[in-house]
């Protein structure tokens, strides 16, 4: 099937109809009322957590899961939960609620600009209204300059690092807008007990609103300290799980038992709306875990397996009458912002000034934002429809840029390849088959072709699923090429949309990158990673100011 020009396959009305999707303009949602509760919120990232590797979907791992669990069985669980198919631009996705094509698909480096500095964080639309804000964990989005770090962007404080990945006893931490020098404690440990310490010594006077991305159980695979397989009768799910994952899986939940206690025990529960999600899905390193069965692939992947995350949403404002249920509102991390604004009374909205220029389907390479506009937040409402308990899946999400390689549309997967960033060149394989729940792989069959191409010059043959194909094993293209043809315009339609930070010079500062990373050592940076731009005492290759 060859790939369609971007030009009449759908009608004007229904390319417009397919970007005002994607725009969710949600001006009707400002107005929404919660009976003038402002709640508590918090936001719970798991790293590369796979579908069946937590209690709730998989009742092997309750023993070493209980608490998450346990929070999933007293709030709504979801099935239908996106994220990107791996770590920054899912992070990114939820600080900025913006869709991935709308800040990029590439990793974060720790000098990046991957966020615009023009836009309003989450953390700057609830500070605005009167949150206390806090970050604890991983970073991962970009801090090219001082004005990207998280306390110059609405959070009134943040522990964690800044990189995609290091030991977990690594010293090379940040507090704030500096190092945190000879702090080695197993962040697992540390970032719950920063929570737990935020918690019962915030401003009562104000709402709260927790950011608490964990760095478990995303590589490498460092053991827990004093945590003895043995001890924890591990061996009865090896070889799927070995000691060292459930070790990590375990000291995770154990944090987020400590916040919960916390919660309760300064009467704030009652009051509070707690998400959990994984950034993306589980991967496999030798015989390690990071398995998403059912689903196909894992993180890396465009498949099921990769962005289909185990996720809900709990906390005491869920009604009594939907606890311990499940929800298939299709959703994507990116209603959050939007979710927590309205629930919190801030606007859901952060429209660009300028107006971007209409897509010109015949003109793939018309930049429509020019140097004075940008994207709005794509991230809608979900609180409504969940509070109905609405068994309309379309409700939010009719339609759904997942990556430059797939839609979803009504009830339909269009799947042309697999992601051709940097970091896919992880992907072997094996990862576009499943995983069993013993660890083992099955394999592609010959026969089944699509979506398996990936690199910046693929050939694509396209895949399409219907949604209830969870396993993604019966490709319905052959017999539907309309329908291939309509879903892949509409997907070139919104990739015309597509963005990169263009954050103003006058933002960022002078920008000096030797002269930083000397300033970062001086004040206790091991590796000298850091903001290169706006840092004190660097401007025009001068020497630092000690």
């Amino acid at each position: 099937l060859s790939p369609p020009s971007i030009s009449m396959r759908l009608t004007m009305m229904r390319v417009l109809s397919v970007i005002a999707c994607m725009a969710a303009f949600q001006l009707s949602t400002v107005q929404s009322s919660h009976a003038g509760v402002r709640p508590h919120l918090m936001m719970i990232l798991q790293d590369d957590l796979g579908w069946n590797d937590i209690g709730f979907h998989n009742p092997t791992l309750r023993k070493i899961s209980g608490n998450i669990s346990a929070l999933a069985e007293g709030g709504i669980k979801f099935t239908n939960h996106f994220t990107h198919y791996h770590c920054s631009p899912t992070r990114r996705s939820f600080i900025t609620g913006r869709l991935p094509i709308h800040h990029g698909e590439m990793l974060s480096g720790v000098t990046n600009d991957d966020v615009d500095l023009r836009w309003q964080l989450i953390s700057d639309k609830l500070s605005g209204v009167g949150y206390e804000c806090h970050w604890v964990g991983k970073g991962h989005t970009g801090y090219k300059s001082m004005a990207h770090l998280p306390t110059n962007r609405g959070f009134a404080s943040f522990t964690g690092y800044l990189s995609g990945a290091q030991s977990y006893t690594s010293s090379d931490r940040w507090h704030n807008l500096l190092p945190m020098s000879n702090e080695t404690e197993y962040s697992s440990d540390l970032y719950g007990d920063r929570a737990v310490d935020l918690i019962t010594s915030r401003d009562v006077s104000k709402p709260f609103f927790l950011y608490l991305p964990f760095q478990a159980v995303h590589s490498p695979y460092d053991p827990v300290p004093k945590w003895n397989c043995n001890d924890h009768s591990c061996h009865t799910w090896e070889p799927a799980y070995p000691g060292v994952y459930v070790g990590m899986i375990q000291d995770a939940d154990l944090a987020v038992g400590r916040v919960v206690k916390a919660l309760h025990d300064m009467d704030m529960w009652d009051t509070t709306v707690v998400v959990y999600s994984s950034d993306n899905g589980g991967v496999s390193v030798g015989n390690l875990a990071g398995n998403n069965y059912p689903l196909r692939g894992e993180k890396h992947s465009n498949w099921h397996g990769g962005s289909r995350t185990a996720s809900f949403v709990s906390g005491g404002l869920i009604p009594p009458a939907l606890r311990n249920t499940s929800s298939a509102l299709r959703m994507h991390i990116v209603d959050w912002y939007a979710t927590f604004c309205v629930l919190a009374g801030a606007s859901p909205t952060d429209n660009s000034p300028v107006a971007p220029l209409p897509v010109d389907p015949s003109d793939p390479t018309k930049d429509i934002y020019g140097a004075n506009a940008y994207p709005g937040v794509d991230g809608m409402n979900v609180w409504d429809e969940l509070m109905k308990g609405s068994p309309d899946s379309l409700a939010v999400h009719p339609n759904l840029t997942l990556s430059a390689q797939v839609i979803l549309m009504g009830e339909y997967k269009l799947l042309l390849g697999q992601g051709s960033v940097p970091d896919s060149g992880e992907k072997t394989p094996h990862k576009d088959g499943w995983r069993l729940p013993n660890g083992t792989w099955l394999a592609v069959p010959a026969e089944m072709q699509c979506g398996l191409a990936f690199g910046p010059n693929a050939s694509y043959i396209p895949c399409l699923f219907a949604e209830a194909d969870l396993r993604e094993m019966t490709d319905l293209a052959p017999a539907n090429g309309e329908l291939v043809r309509d879903m892949w315009t509409a997907l070139n339609v919104s990739l015309l949309t597509a963005f990169h930070s263009r954050s103003p010079p006058n933002m960022l500062g002078p920008c000096n990158a030797h002269c930083a990373g000397e300033y970062w050592k001086h004040h206790g940076s091991t590796s000298g990673a850091g903001p290169i731009c706006g840092v004190p005492g660097c401007r025009n290759n001068s020497a630092i100011s000690r």
